[in-house]
């Protein structure tokens, strides 16, 4: 496990986290996706990075989610239900996502749509956010600073594209 987790010198410029364009009460989140929760101690603590999953090589934190922000339907036997305080639910949330949905959430647009984007409501732009990925600029998936994130189109977050578009690029800059 790769693990370059953002040192808390307390001097870092928080906001309140946001999770699926809902702030998340209890927790703020730094540029560089170091995450603070204020839910034992008002003075608040770094919450650890892990990885989401053997195969999935991305930095998460387990965070204690209302209910109401996720907006989905739990069993009661849900495991997420089960593991956290009554009304929320505990949730791995990737580092880079939250980074993104608090840091980037409507002001970013995938290249395709720049042209358009300044044109379109609020309402449109959070509806076509969930069809949007998040995209590591420098391709490094431990590097969750909001300067390295971009939302993109899956097509556009395709290894095979994305080489493809990084060649295209390298020869425009040679010429």
């Amino acid at each position: 496990m790769d693990n370059r987790q953002p040192e808390w010198t307390g001097k870092e410029e928080l906001t309140e986290l946001k999770y699926r364009g809902h702030i998340v009460p209890g927790y703020k989140i730094a540029r560089t996706g170091l995450i603070i929760s204020y839910k034992v101690s008002k003075k608040g603590r770094p919450l650890t990075w892990s990885r989401r999953s053997p195969k999935a090589d991305y930095p998460a934190v387990k965070l204690q989610i209302p209910i109401e922000t996720i907006g989905i339907a739990y069993s009661s036997k849900s495991y997420d239900l089960n593991h956290a305080k009554v009304g929320m639910i505990a949730r791995r949330v990737d580092v880079h996502l939250a980074v993104a949905d608090t840091w980037l959430w409507i002001d970013s647009c995938p290249l395709d749509l720049e042209l358009y984007w300044s044109s379109f409501s609020i309402e449109l732009k959070e509806i076509m956010r969930s069809y949007f990925q998040v995209d590591h600029i420098d391709n490094d998936r431990w590097n969750p600073h909001v300067s390295n994130l971009r939302f993109v189109s899956p097509r556009h977050n395709n290894p095979h594209i994305k080489a493809a578009m990084q060649a295209e690029e390298a020869i425009k800059n040679s010429s």
